[in-house]
């Protein structure tokens, strides 16, 4: 009798066939597809996919990010050829009846290099070499709207106009004035006003006195009055009101006003291609001009790139990074990590509890590897990365007592991952955590992602593979009101010879009533008085679909007008495209002694405990499958009932060196293996 008891290895790299004494070796499988790997040690069949909406243009690619203001407040926005839609709780944001749409600047060929930050207050940073630095701004109203705008990097309130010095007293001596506006939060201010001088005696002469007026500034708390001292302009006063007087006030020096660098990041080659928040600051990276070089806002600032002379704790700050190569992106964890072409840094402060321009500083991490374009996914306390050279994944740990250690974290399953590469992916957390990466063939690639650090850095990390009648093009995830987060995807479909591209979300798989089991894809539900035709089904026209019909496995049917014909009248039906979910495990082998290598063996038959299961297959070969049925239903005319106990099964015989046994659920019926015993000869 040989027993496995969990999956939690995911599917192991042909290379490692040979070392039958790993720990990952008795927990992998040679193929998953369409199966999600439990943190617990179950495998089952991943839910289906319904249909949501065609894409505005099907001919042009699409992405898809995820826009979170709260876990009660999310959407899915599908950024296409200069336009974005929306989309959440599983239906489409309407206008008029109509898609609710806004323009964008974004082309189809960049829209997968456009970097992007969670919203802060409302706002999603948008950012691409080619493009000046853009928002998405949400408006909470009836109805909620969006809008793209073009940051700019000046202050926020503007300077006084107007501003006029006038003397009272007579004398040669010039004095020359800047007034400088601060906004409501007493937090930003203006650049200089423009100079204006008078002439006049020596302000320590009883009543000889400089007044300098200016027109008032919309949204302003006060103005700040600066005085020019020997070349340099130092500060002497503010007042709420729109004049101030002079009488001899002393210039601080040390005081300057802020002197405005918007041009490092408003022109083209100085577009950056990186954007973040870290310590109440927007930092951008990447530009062609000074592709090692970041740039932060000024504190407690969205977009003020003013600085101070001398230099104040809360200027701008422009950092250069040498060695990098090109900073592809800025992650903001315990320290602001910035992964490059060549290698990865951290951005930290010298001497204090926060970053200043005087004691910023970037240190290159050691054993750090460059990364690629794709985005960045902070896991608990991880940063995954695509790795700059090859294909591989790589996890970076900024937990406690971290120096930002790296590792391959798909070392064990390079086969899915060597020769391809990953154009998209994402991040859920619940029900569980697993990273869902497009493949640039259009496979869905899984990764059941639970690290342990107490288990010698090995805990849950199992891959497996996705495949649909299509190609997954982007993904992106959301919370939504059920309490889960929920996947979309951007599928690329051939419906009666046209390309289709079709947002579709993966539904849920929690099963509390057979009825409800959703496990087709590009599908929909008609639920309502019992009718024998399924209408509304124009985007699956020409294919053959599954059908579950209150609970019940229907026979397939073909897309004809729209509609398909039931058997018999049923009041829940789910209809979409088929798909089959395998696990086969690797090849059989006891590691004491390696007794079983160089035999042949043969599986005689198996009993697999299994749990709200709806029938399953199993054999050497998916040629050569033993299907176990369920039991009929106490009463006629009732669904088949939900199956979670251990089943037998017989296997049809095949002697072979391997001994390996394929499971397969090929119905549109949910699956889940908890563990299975066989028999070997």
């Amino acid at each position: 009798m040989e027993i496995r008891t969990g999956f939690t290895g995911g599917e192991i790299s042909p290379l490692l066939y040979g070392q039958i004494n790993h720990p990952k070796y008795q927990t992998g499988i040679k193929t998953g597809l369409n199966i999600i790997c439990t943190p617990y040690g179950p495998a089952q069949n991943r839910a289906g996919f319904e249909m949501i909406r065609e894409v505005k243009d099907s001919s042009k690619k699409v992405r898809v990010v995820p826009f979170i203001f709260n876990n009660d407040q999310a959407y899915v926005v599908e950024k296409g050829d200069q336009y974005m839609r929306f989309h959440t709780e599983g239906g489409t944001i309407l206008s008029g009846g109509n898609p609710y749409e806004i323009a964008s600047p974004f082309l189809e060929a960049d829209l997968f290099d456009v970097a992007y930050t969670n919203p802060e207050a409302d706002v999603m940073t948008l950012a691409h070499r080619s493009y000046a630095p853009r928002e998405l701004k949400r408006t909470v109203g009836t109805p909620i709207t969006f809008a793209v705008s073009t940051i700019s990097f000046s202050p926020s309130i503007t300077a006084p106009t107007n501003v006029s010095a006038t003397a009272t007293g007579s004398g040669s001596e010039t004095y020359t004035y800047v007034v400088t506006t601060m906004d409501q939060d007493g937090i930003e201010e203006s650049i200089a006003s423009s100079e204006d001088s008078c002439t006049n005696g020596d302000l320590s002469v009883s009543g000889n006195t400089n007044t300098i007026t200016w027109t008032a500034v919309s949204g302003a708390s006060r103005y700040h009055v600066y005085k020019s001292e020997n070349g340099m302009f130092g500060y002497i006063g503010w007042t709420s009101s729109t004049s101030f007087t002079d009488n001899n006030i002393d210039a601080d020096t040390l005081q300057a006003p802020p002197e405005n660098q918007s041009h490092l990041l408003s022109s083209a080659n100085n577009y950056p291609g990186a954007v973040t928040y870290f310590e109440q600051r927007r930092v951008f990276a990447g530009t062609n001009n000074e592709p090692q070089s970041i740039i932060m806002t000024r504190s407690g600032t969205e977009s003020n790139l003013t600085r101070s002379v001398p230099i104040r704790d809360d200027d701008a700050i422009k950092i250069p990074v040498k060695g990098m190569g090109t900073i592809h992106h800025l992650v903001p964890v315990t320290d602001l990590i910035s992964l490059a072409s060549k290698h990865a840094s951290n951005i930290t402060s010298k001497d204090s509890d926060f970053i200043t321009p005087k004691n910023v500083w970037p240190r290159n991490l050691d054993g750090s590897s460059g990364a690629n374009g794709l985005r960045p996914i902070v896991a608990r306390d991880t940063i995954l990365f695509g790795e700059a050279m090859g294909s591989h994944i790589a996890e970076m740990y900024f937990g406690e007592n971290s120096r930002y250690a790296t590792r391959d974290i798909s070392v064990l399953a390079n086969h899915l991952v060597d020769g391809y590469s990953l154009v998209d992916w994402a991040f859920m957390r619940t029900p569980y955590p697993i990273v869902w990466a497009v493949r640039n063939d259009g496979v869905l690639l899984s990764l059941t992602y639970l690290p342990d650090r107490t288990a010698q850095h090995q805990g849950v990390l199992a891959w497996t593979r996705h495949t649909t009648d299509g190609a997954f093009e982007s993904v992106a995830v959301i919370p939504e009101s059920n309490g889960e987060e929920k996947l979309y995807a951007v599928i690329k479909r051939s419906i009666n010879g046209a390309t289709k591209r079709f947002i579709e979300r993966m539904k849920n798989r929690r099963i509390d009533d057979i009825r409800d089991a959703f496990f087709v894809d590009c599908g929909l539900t008609y639920s309502g008085s019992a009718v024998t035709t399924i209408t509304g089904l124009s985007h699956l026209e020409g294919k053959e679909v599954a059908v579950v019909a209150d609970g019940v496995h229907h026979p397939n049917r073909t897309v004809a007008s729209g509609e398909i014909t039931l058997q018999a009248a049923a009041s829940k039906v789910h209809v979409g495209l088929p798909y089959t979910a395998d696990i086969e495990t690797l090849p059989l082998v006891q590691q004491k002694e390696a007794f079983g290598q160089g035999q042949k063996k043969n599986i005689t038959s198996a009993y697999f405990r299994v749990d709200k299961t709806m029938g399953v297959k199993a054999g050497p070969n998916a040629a050569n499958l033993g299907d176990y049925t369920p039991p009929a239903p106490a009463n006629f005319g009732d669904p088949i009932p939900l199956t979670s106990e251990e089943i037998p099964l017989t296997i049809p015989p095949d002697w072979n060196r391997d001994g390996t046994i394929l499971i397969r659920q090929d119905r549109p019926m949910p699956l889940t293996v908890l563990s299975f015993v066989m028999e070997v000869a």
